[in-house]
């Protein structure tokens, strides 16, 4: 049984939300707490907190940036430790959550450089979700724009070393993107937390008509109210999508 929904009108037609987390390493310093602290809070108290309240709300779909691809130029302490926070949320908070939503999970990224029992445990839960349709939250974990372009490509090329092209073939590059089989691929909405006004190459065939939010507030202290405010925001903006 999946927990009753809540009927919130403010959220009505966004489908897609986007979450680029920034500023715990500046939470954890402010809050005189150490980095694995800030991070832990951040992962596995805030995080699903508020996936759960942003999916009750009607939003089917949720994409959250954990680590880039230019995250691995931290320091190795640093890597070690947000892998191992990565294998908890995997393994002992993400089941749970995706149950009681009815929602399914969807690995945005490389896999070949993540560690093996991560990776491992990530397949298990995208396999046995697989047929879930009621959310879907995509984790971007060892992911980069360019890296996801690069792979699609190489995806096209093998679609067509396999099937042939025909000279009406039509191809779209999006079908070849990690979020290519999803009914809602591109945001409606992307929140960067922390002040950072830029979008350092997250989803950007995707996000290509979203509606941009860049706010001063820490992840960590991000609250439903801070995403509510933010779709009431995004109903005042007229989307054009280039006409």
């Amino acid at each position: 049984m999946h927990r009753a929904r809540k009927s919130r009108t403010n959220f009505a037609g966004v489908n897609h939300f986007a979450i680029i987390p920034d500023g715990n390493r500046r939470w954890a310093r402010i809050n005189e707490i150490s980095l694995d602290t800030g991070y832990r809070i951040s992962m596995l108290s805030v995080l699903p907190k508020l996936l759960d309240e942003i999916w009750a709300a009607g939003v089917h779909t949720i994409s959250m940036w954990g680590f880039s691809t230019d995250n691995w130029k931290r320091p190795p302490a640093e890597i070690a430790c947000l892998m191992d926070i990565f294998q908890t949320f995997v393994d002992d908070v993400l089941p749970p959550l995706l149950s009681r939503n009815g929602a399914r999970v969807i690995h945005l990224g490389r896999k070949d450089r993540l560690p093996e029992r991560l990776v491992s445990s990530m397949r298990a839960l995208e396999s046995a979700t697989a047929l879930t349709t009621g959310h879907v939250l995509n984790a971007a974990l060892d992911y980069g724009g360019r890296d996801e372009i690069q792979r699609a490509l190489e995806r096209v090329r093998r679609h067509v070393s396999r099937d042939g092209l025909t000279a009406d073939a039509q191809l779209d590059i999006v079908d070849f993107l990690d979020t290519g089989d999803q009914p809602y691929p591109s945001p409606d909405i992307v929140m960067r937390t922390s002040g950072e006004q830029r979008l350092s190459g997250f989803m950007p065939v995707q996000l290509e008509y979203a509606e941009l939010f860049f706010i001063p507030q820490h992840f960590p202290d991000v609250t439903f109210e801070t995403i509510d405010s933010i779709v009431t925001q995004y109903r005042n903006r007229l989307r054009r999508f280039g006409k």
